[in-house]
């Protein structure tokens, strides 16, 4: 019997080190496929030396440390650590997964793979649950891609509430990586709650979502979505109105002849969004603001037409002061000067003896961040703030100011804080501001590790004397971008997107005239023309004509592929609605960035995003070319002369000639926001780097 129970020991200790030695196997093969990949990008610069040559020895070792040492580090990370080895292996395999998106042609922007790279490492490294939890909500999009290396952590159910409200279609689209955990159907229900739209189109289909959807019992929402789905499909916008059905404020029939008829559904979906708690709450934000931006368009493409023609559509029918507010709010990213000043000179006159905070407050507060922000931006606010008692602006600035880290979207908040304070003329308004902030930072210090974080650093950006942790001085603010950055291979490339409108046309005509001078050469590429300075140092402006605004766009960017050469400073010259087009072309290697249009949180935040590091020069409201073609000019020649960008010289320069042509252009000139006081991408950099 012993030596029975002998043998089978010995056989179970000879399976056990066979099975080690497997494992151990499987994981030097996982390891090898990830450093197989790091070999393949290390190649592509024509040297297997585990260095990423690019344009600039900046470029050269941010791309090693990203593809060579950050990856390194990570395969250290998961080997050192106490995973069973079969989810180390699943983590290495996610690894490789990212880097075999890197290729010839897209392997110079790091940026975007530094951001999951860094991320990654934050995971590993910081222990802190409570700071690794504000890191990841504060960068939602890239926290998405990497959902396997915290699945499995304490904190990664808030995380992934946060990205079904914030982010739902990104995260469906990663639902596999956390499908069978714990929380899985809980996250399921949160994203139907808050996006049934984009649920809805899951529904019926063979994929993890609408498999899982089919056998979930239990939540309220799912089951509605179901009998939903049982009778519409997926093509209806019926889900809009799950809250009205749920609550039996409609019937499934009523809710389906609404969403058939615009006019009626814009309104009622305003009336809905009053409540501060809905479900549905992302898709009917969506739908209103792509109805919103339908009637901004329509308002945009007369601006020259006269005021009656303009705004018909809002004045005959009358619209009421709630869809105005709403249409301003939610339209947004293309709202620009003459826009809101006609849509807001419309709601001051229909609000009919209301207060404007107590309008705000009919409307339950609903972005009323944004539209204070805008009222700052366009030079209203104080005649907003005109119609209040005492106590109603002390409240406004008190709502305005407080619980930003308590907001669903806090960096957008704080920016939209900034932003206002960066545009307060008035003294008393000022004053009442700063206050309030104050106030607000002492009642969060020692309560909130988020609070503090977010209102000191506003208190240093602002420059305001309290026993602040975060001194003004502390603040990474660049003042000055050396020439050397600028010039990579001892050349300076420029992109300037122009676009196919009125506006582009006389944009451009004046452009071009602009650089007919000696120390320029224009030359014709059909869809395109290159300038270059034929004195100082070489500068290349690469500009696609507006009337050949697709072709000369992607002219110029085959161009750039085959060089693999990008530029660095980007110019955006046209209305808010084409931007995507110029920031979607950014790389790392911009340094520069000039944003023709309005640039709030969104534009700026996407720059950042694609070009982390890049200076940006944006208005508060629209651009006008008085002013962009005596900027671009003259930051040119500071180029070919080889100066370094000194901004507050530069921009004390460029005032000085704005001077001399007469008060218009000074006061589209005062609009403009140089880098060193462009407070919202300064607040953005900062609250980063400091996460």
């Amino acid at each position: 019997m012993k030596l029975k129970v002998l043998t089978l020991l010995i056989l179970l200790l000879v399976a056990s080190a066979q099975l080690s030695i497997g494992q151990t196997d499987f994981l030097v093969k996982s390891n090898d496929v990830v450093d197989a990949e790091q070999q393949r990008i290390d190649g592509y610069d024509g040297i297997y030396d585990n260095e990423i040559k690019l344009n600039s020895p900046l470029q050269t070792e941010k791309a090693t440390r990203v593809y060579i040492e950050d990856v390194n580090r990570i395969q250290s990370n998961i080997m050192r650590s106490s995973l069973r080895d079969l989810d180390k292996k699943h983590l290495l395999l996610e690894l490789k997964d990212h880097l075999a998106k890197v290729n010839r042609t897209n392997f110079h922007l790091y940026s975007t793979y530094e951001t999951y790279f860094d991320l990654i490492i934050h995971v590993q490294e910081i222990s802190d649950s409570e700071r690794i939890r504000s890191i990841l909500k504060a960068n939602v999009i890239t926290a998405i891609k990497i959902i396997p290396f915290y699945a499995d952590k304490s904190y990664a159910y808030e995380v992934l509430s946060h990205a079904a409200y914030a982010a739902p279609s990104e995260l469906l689209r990663q639902y596999n990586d956390f499908r069978g955990r714990s929380y899985t159907y809980d996250i399921l229900d949160k994203l139907a709650m808050h996006a049934p739209l984009h649920v809805k189109f899951y529904m019926g289909q063979s994929n993890s979502v609408g498999r899982d959807i089919k056998i979930v019992t239990g939540k309220p929402v799912i089951t509605l979505m179901k009998e939903l789905h049982s009778i519409f499909g997926s093509n209806s916008k019926v889900y809009l109105l799950i809250d009205d059905i749920q609550n039996k404020r409609l019937s499934i029939k009523e809710a389906e002849e609404l969403v058939q008829q615009d006019d009626k559904l814009y309104r009622h979906l305003i009336k809905l969004r009053v409540r501060s708690e809905i479900w549905g709450d992302y898709s009917v934000d969506d739908e209103l603001t792509f109805m919103s931006l339908k009637n901004i368009r329509k308002i945009n493409e007369l601006h020259e037409s006269s005021d009656a023609v303009r705004f018909a559509s809002v004045d005959e029918p009358r619209a009421s002061a709630e869809e105005l507010y709403s249409m301003i709010v939610y339209g947004d990213a293309e709202v620009y000067t003459s826009s809101f000043l006609g849509l807001y000179k419309r709601l001051v006159s229909r609000l009919n003896g209301t207060s404007p905070y107590e309008f705000l407050h009919s409307m339950g507060m609903n972005k009323f961040r944004t539209f204070i922000r805008q009222c700052a931006n366009y030079n209203t606010l104080s005649e907003w703030m005109k119609g209040m008692e005492e106590w109603e602006k002390n409240a406004l600035f008190r709502d305005f100011i407080g619980g930003l880290e308590k907001s669903q979207n806090n960096l957008e908040a704080a920016v939209a804080v900034a932003d206002t304070y960066g545009s307060l003329e008035n003294e008393a308004n000022r004053s009442l501001f700063e206050s309030t902030l104050r106030k607000r930072y002492e009642e969060v210090r020692y309560t909130s590790v988020e609070g503090d974080r977010i209102y000191s650093l506003l208190l240093a950006l602002f420059n305001l004397d309290i026993n602040n942790e975060i001194l003004a001085s502390e603040l990474h603010v660049t003042a000055s971008v050396p020439s050397s950055e600028l010039f990579k291979a001892d050349v300076n490339i420029q992109q300037h997107f122009f676009f196919d409108d009125e506006d582009g046309y006389a944009s451009y005509a004046s452009f071009i005239n602009t650089f007919r001078h000696p120390n320029w050469k224009i030359e014709d590429k059909e869809n395109y023309v290159i300038i270059s300075s034929v004195r100082g140092k070489k500068v290349v402006i690469y500009a696609n004509k507006p009337t050949h605004e697709y072709a000369g766009q992607d002219d110029i960017k085959a161009f750039f592929e085959r060089s693999e050469r990008y530029p660095d400073i980007v110019i955006h010259r046209g209305h808010s609605y084409y931007v995507s087009v110029a920031i979607e072309s950014l790389t790392p290697n911009a340094e520069v960035i000039i944003l023709g249009s309005c640039g709030g949180f969104n534009n700026i935040s996407k720059v950042l995003d694609y070009s982390p590091d890049a200076q940006i020069i944006s208005s508060k409201q629209v651009g006008t070319m008085r002013v962009n073609d005596d900027m671009i000019f003259l930051l040119n020649e500071w180029l070919r002369l080889g100066k370094d960008l000194d901004w507050e010289v530069f921009w004390a320069q460029l005032e000085t000639r704005m001077k001399s042509k007469g008060n218009g252009v000074m006061e589209k000139f005062y609009d403009y926001i140089p880098p060193h006081k462009n407070l919202g991408a300064i607040l953005i950099k900062n609250y980063r780097a400091m996460l």
